[in-house]
């Protein structure tokens, strides 16, 4: 099991908002807070390497992000960026050979998977699993925010709250500004535009800022090897079993960003309502099937 934040790693609404697509609450002084889930690929690899995928998947996040699209980048591969109001059973295992795949039992395979699909085709080929990330933006709307003031409880409904273990991740290991976690100093005009400064590399995470734009934290679950036989079976079993032993229904998340004192300024929820797990390889093959016919369409904007 990985819990994550990218400093280990680890619109105002978004155009997404009407189609439910957004969790969004304002707060004190109107600060606004909006999250919401992603599929992504997996941010490192089992060295801790960055994955370069994983690389222009965030890119296109934050550029998602901080214009209030739902959409960013090639959406018929890994890298593109889609806000999603729904989640496959599969949508948050890997097959990147960690030493261990508790609390399922032996070790995690390493071969190519995508979305609970082993051997995936075409761009999917290079990645070894995905995982569950909750964007998020925040605006400050005239007041300072910075993120050092963001704090997240993660919590699942099965009895021992698996992903429980998510909760304070986005401060697990540093609050500094970041590529993957960007403050917005906006210009003279008071807006996002011409004249803003991005604050991405390091700054304090008390650097008071006007917009934070963040890809999040995220969840993935190791598959194991201890299954046996082929790879989509190993797959399939694993997940079963994870299932079994924790049967969950949803995984939420919620943001919180304080003034620095402890009075909230704003908040935001998003719950991923996972479906059983039957079917599962139907479906996963079904939505890989459709992104390869998808590549000969030609897109006319955002989709």
């Amino acid at each position: 099991m990985r819990v994550f934040q990218l400093s280990r790693l680890s619109g105002a609404l978004f155009a997404g908002a009407a189609a439910g697509l957004f969790a969004v609450c304002p707060g004190r002084a109107s600060v606004v807070v909006e999250t919401n889930l992603s599929v992504a690929p997996l941010p490192v690899d089992i060295n801790g390497n960055l994955n370069p995928t994983w690389n222009t998947w965030n890119a296109n996040a934050i550029s998602a992000i901080g214009s209030g699209s739902a959409t960013a980048g090639d959406t018929s591969g890994p890298s593109g960026y889609i806000a999603t109001p729904t989640i496959r059973p599969g949508d948050y295992f890997s097959t990147a050979g960690d030493a261990s795949a508790a609390p399922l039992p032996g070790a995690s395979p390493y071969f190519p998977s995508w979305r609970a699909v082993a051997n995936p085709p075409g761009s999917f080929a290079t990645e070894h699993g995905s995982a569950l990330f909750f964007p998020f933006r925040i605006l400050g709307n005239g007041q300072k925010i910075a993120i050092g003031n963001v704090t997240n409880v993660m919590s699942s409904n099965d009895p021992s709250n698996f992903w429980g273990f998510g909760t304070g991740l986005i401060s697990s290991n540093g609050t500094n500004y970041t590529p993957w976690r960007v403050g917005v100093i906006y210009g003279p005009s008071g807006k996002a535009g011409p004249g803003e400064t991005l604050i991405n590399n390091g700054q304090p995470g008390s650097t008071p800022v006007d917009e934070i734009d963040d890809s999040g934290v995220a969840v993935w679950q190791q598959i194991s090897s201890s299954y046996g036989g082929s790879p989509q079976n190993q797959i399939d079993q694993s997940i079963s079993a994870f299932y079994d032993q924790f049967p969950m229904t949803q995984v939420t998340n919620t943001y919180t960003l304080t003034d620095g004192n402890g009075a909230i300024l704003g908040q935001a929820t998003a719950t991923a309502d996972v479906p059983e797990p039957s079917s599962l390889v139907a479906l996963a093959l079904c939505g890989l099937l459709l992104i390869r016919r998808r590549r000969a369409i030609p897109r006319l904007g955002a989709e």
